[in-house]
């Protein structure tokens, strides 16, 4: 079991140091960025989708808006833009996101 050690300014001392539970911790947090959520929902989206509703093939490829971020070599980075549909590589079915 690892421990979580919080360090607190040099100014405060206290006698003896606090433990916190996570549960504790964890609520006086931040939430999450909302870019790091819409890459979790990318992610879900992608995985259930993973394979042909017609044919049941993985040979699946994702279809996407040219709208994503572009890299410092001038090219949209892969699975910034956003998400429209599915495309099946074997069957040539196409499908919303």
């Amino acid at each position: 079991m690892s421990h979580l050690t919080l360090m607190a300014d040099c100014s405060v001392v206290e006698e003896s140091p606090r433990i916190y539970s996570f549960i504790e911790f964890a609520s006086q947090q931040a939430p999450r960025a909302p870019h790091i959520l819409a890459i979790s929902q990318r992610a879900r989206v992608e995985h259930q989708n993973r394979s042909c509703p017609i044919c049941n093939r993985v040979t699946t490829e994702s279809i996407e808006l040219n709208n994503g971020r572009i890299g410092k070599n001038g090219r949209m980075i892969p699975g910034t833009g956003t998400l429209v549909g599915f495309s099946c590589n074997a069957c040539g079915h196409e499908w919303p996101a």
